[in-house]
C-alpha cells in the first residue's frame, strides 16, 4: 500500500483519488473551503456522464500537505492558474521521493523542475475529463486508443519508477502508457484540443457525425475518426452543461 495524496480536488484530482483508493493505496485528498466540506461531509462522489451512474468514494480530505508529512508519491492535477500556490507548496515539502505533475502546461516543465528538482519530477497526463456541479464529478474515461493516462521521465527513459507508477495506476483502472517527449506532447496537445473543442461546442454533434458517416472518398478514414472524436467531445461537455441547466 502507498501512501499518495492527489494535490487538487477538481474533477481529475478527485476521479484519479477515488480510483487509487479503491485500488487499495492509503489515498488522500487535500482541499480547502466549500470543497473540503463536501468531500468530508459526502465523500467524493463520481457520476459518469454518458451511463449516468453514480458512485460514493470515502477519500480522507485533509487541509493542508505539512512538511513533516512522508508520502511515497504525490500526484499533481491542478490548474495551470493554480501551478504557483502548488509548486510553493512542494518545494517545502521534501519527504517525498516522487512528483507526479498531470498538469495541461504548454508553457514547459521548467517551472516544476526548480521547485521540485528533475530527480523527483515525473511528467504525466491524465486520460479523462469532465466537470464538478456542486459536490459532483461528472466525468468521462477516454478511450485507451485515443488518450491513455500518459507518464514521462525527464530524460525520456522507462525507468523502474516509471514502470511501478504506471502499474499502480493501472491497477486503478487506469489504461497507461508512457511518451519520451511529454514536454511536447503537452504543447500539440493544447494546440490542438482546445481549438477544436471550442469549434465543436458550437455546432450540432449529431449534424457532424452524420455527416462523417456518409462522406465520400474525400474523407479518409482518419478524418472521420477525427471528426467523431470531436464530435463525441462536443456532446460530452453539452450533455453535462445541459443537464446543470
Amino acid at each position: 500500500m502507498k501512501k499518495i495524496p492527489s494535490l487538487g480536488a477538481g474533477v481529475l484530482g478527485s476521479l484519479y483519488a477515488a480510483r487509487l483508493k479503491q485500488s487499495g493505496q492509503e489515498a488522500t485528498i487535500p482541499a480547502c473551503g466549500t470543497r473540503l466540506k463536501d468531500i468530508k461531509e459526502y465523500g467524493i462522489i463520481l457520476e459518469h456522464v454518458l451511463t449516468g451512474k453514480r458512485e460514493v468514494v470515502a477519500v480522507p480530505a485533509v487541509e493542508h500537505l505539512l512538511k513533516t508529512d512522508s508520502y511515497n508519491l504525490i500526484v499533481v492535477l491542478v490548474r495551470k492558474n493554480q501551478l504557483v500556490s502548488a509548486l510553493l507548496i512542494l518545494a517545502a515539502h521534501k519527504g517525498t521521493p516522487d512528483i507526479v505533475f498531470m498538469v495541461s502546461n504548454p508553457s514547459g516543465r521548467v517551472d516544476a523542475v526548480k521547485a521540485v528538482g528533475p530527480e523527483r519530477l515525473i511528467l504525466g497526463f491524465a486520460g479523462a475529463g469532465g466537470m464538478r456541479i456542486g459536490h459532483v464529478v461528472r466525468y468521462v474515461v477516454v478511450s485507451r486508443l485515443l488518450q491513455p493516462t500518459t507518464f514521462d521521465e525527464l530524460d525520456g527513459s522507462k525507468s523502474a519508477r516509471l514502470k511501478e507508477i504506471m502499474q499502480i495506476f493501472s491497477r486503478a483502472g487506469s489504461s497507461t502508457a508512457s511518451t519520451p517527449k511529454m514536454d511536447a506532447w503537452q504543447k500539440t496537445h493544447v494546440a490542438w484540443i482546445s481549438p477544436v473543442e471550442n469549434a465543436m461546442y458550437k455546432v450540432d454533434r449529431n449534424r457532424l457525425a452524420s455527416h462523417a458517416a456518409a462522406a465520400d472518398g474525400s474523407f479518409t478514414h482518419m478524418d472521420r475518426l477525427v471528426v467523431f472524436v470531436c464530435a463525441d467531445i462536443s456532446h460530452i461537455y453539452c450533455l453535462a452543461i445541459q443537464q446543470h441547466q
